[in-house]
């Protein structure tokens, strides 16, 4: 594999060593971002304002 817009050609140490950190960057700010969101979930609910989503129709039966 070889990513075009960014030069790294996996096929070298190098760029294995490219790809395994921009994969470990992009797990990081996902997990922050998850635990933002159940942050402000939390906050929201103490202050009763949290409902959550609507339920779907099938959830409504």
């Amino acid at each position: 594999m070889q990513i075009q817009n960014q030069g790294i050609d996996t096929a070298t140490p190098t760029g294995k060593l490219m790809l395994s950190m921009i994969g470990a960057i992009a797990t990081f700010e996902r997990e922050i971002m998850l635990e933002r969101q159940a942050e402000g979930i939390a906050l929201a609910k103490a202050k009763g304002v949290y409902k959550g989503r609507k339920p779907t129709a099938m959830e409504k039966r």
